[in-house]
């Protein structure tokens, strides 16, 4: 043998195959987090799905029901991995089903199986954010007063550029003001009587 070369031709679909094998077990995000009643142990991010899918490694999407919402099950070959959140690495639930739906499709994932046996409307629930809706109504405020107040400049650079506006020297407003001061402290003066 020894003079001779061997010239192995690999598959891109094997290759491909043996680095999302690499980075499933070797990945950082792969999580041994258990979730109550969940059958799989590890979990898998948005990422490393993206990957799964793109390479044609995905076998079955299940989804189930469970408490606080919908979770999602990645079958490959011989392993089922979670869906977990990209920053806490905990099985990701969806709230709403409509929310899964979209993602899967977006995905590229339209079939898939739903297990609703766990299934229960009143564990599911939605948070009300009264800090935000007090948040969106300052805003609104102040995107209406900066409204205000641009039109205010405006009609005030209007009436500046006019060539028959009246203009009033500081010492004359010195004194209109003076005359109103003196007025205001008057009937002040007079309302303590």
């Amino acid at each position: 043998m020894q003079g001779r070369s061997l010239t192995l031709a690999i598959h891109p679909i094997v290759l491909v195959s043996r680095t999302i094998y690499y980075r499933l077990h070797c990945h950082p995000f792969i999580s041994t987090t258990r979730h109550a009643a969940m059958p799989s142990p590890e979990t898998i991010d948005h990422a490393l799905l993206s990957e799964l899918v793109s390479a044609g490694a995905v076998c079955a999407v299940h989804v189930a029901a469970r408490t606080g919402g919908w979770a999602v099950m990645i079958s490959c070959e011989t392993k089922q991995y979670m869906l977990a959140a990209t920053r806490t690495h905990q099985v990701r639930l969806f709230k709403k089903i409509e929310t899964l739906i979209a993602y899967l499709k977006g995905m590229g994932m339209t079939h898939f199986d739903i297990d609703i046996t766990d299934y229960d409307p009143a564990s599911v629930k939605t948070y009300s954010r009264p800090d935000r809706s007090e948040a969106l109504k300052q805003a609104h405020q102040a995107a209406a007063y900066d409204d205000w107040f641009r039109a205010q400049v405006q009609e005030a650079l209007q009436e500046a550029d006019n060539p028959d506006a009246a203009w009033l020297t500081n010492d004359q407003v010195k004194a209109e003001f003076a005359k109103k001061r003196a007025a205001l402290l008057d009937r002040i003066q007079k309302d303590r009587e």
